[in-house]
């Protein structure tokens, strides 16, 4: 798939880039300037992000993210999507249930930096994430759609600079130290490698998988992860039917790289997970 500025469409191939159609029929709803396109494994669902509206003027009012779920057959613009922001980044899943959607700043009479939003219906629905508002450039998911990572360019507006994350679908977000920003970024399908490019090409910064263990510590239990996985906390509950994670208050020890905390045992069942704080 690939997407025009100027209202001039959005091409698809079947034959791995031999020929092209045309399958969006330019300005279809106003004068779209397309800035990122992206698409499911089979190739049924497309997304693709509109930073300006041609037609519409100045300060643009129709700026969308478009989605099809018949390899562009039909296109439709996605609910709750803010139409003065310019999106400028694009993402999905690989079966497309999971869309994702950046924008580099909003067309108010004094820009501000843009929000990411997320739709888990195939670009039906669209709801903001937590993450911070930034000149976002670049944004792609894990193959599952839970992990998420964006990089900020300089879009000219004050803003945060860096490269975020997430590991809830955008419920929360971690902000990398040792990158300032990215104008092109990758994930690897299970989200534990990732790739970015601005005025240095990072190669492979790696992303942890929250992994928690449980031993034997002579009366007690042993719950330890490594103190590489930032940005999760540990939590418990009692039954697996509720819906509620509550963070523990254990301070951890830590011993040789891990987190260690220790439970007392108990007459009642108790369930442990790494979950964001």
């Amino acid at each position: 798939m690939a997407a025009c500025n100027y209202g001039h469409g959005i091409y698809i191939s079947i034959d791995s880039g031999a020929n092209w159609v045309n399958t969006y029929n330019g300005r279809q709803f106003g004068g779209e300037f397309w800035h990122s396109v992206a698409i499911s494994a089979d190739g049924s669902k497309l997304v693709a992000a509109e930073g300006d509206g041609y037609v519409a003027g100045y300060p643009p009012s129709s700026c969308m993210l478009a989605y099809s779920t018949n390899s562009g057959v039909s296109w439709l613009v996605g609910n709750n999507v803010p139409a003065d922001e310019s999106w400028w980044a694009a993402a999905c899943s690989a079966n497309g249930t999971v869309m994702v959607g950046a924008a580099l700043h909003s067309y108010a009479s004094s820009p501000i930096p843009g929000p990411i939003y997320i739709s888990v219906d195939s670009g039906t629905n669209w709801t903001p994430t937590s993450s911070p508002l930034a000149t976002w450039g670049c944004v792609a998911c894990s193959a599952d759609g839970t992990k998420l990572t964006a990089g900020v360019i300089d879009g000219g507006i004050t803003s945060p600079v860096g490269v975020y994350s997430s590991i809830d679908s955008g419920a929360h977000w971690t902000q990398d130290t040792n990158i300032f920003g990215a104008n092109s970024i990758a994930y690897s399908a299970d989200g534990s490698m990732r790739v970015a490019a601005d005025a240095y090409l990072y190669v492979s910064h790696s992303v942890s998988t929250p992994t928690l263990k449980i031993a034997h510590s002579g009366n007690n239990v042993l719950l330890y992860w490594a103190t590489n996985q930032i940005g999760v906390v540990l939590q418990q509950k009692t039954n697996t039917t509720t819906p509620n994670w509550i963070s523990m208050t254990n301070i951890p020890t830590i011993t040789n790289g891990q987190n260690n905390v220790l439970v007392a045992p108990s007459k009642q069942q108790a369930f442990y997970r790494l979950g964001s704080p």
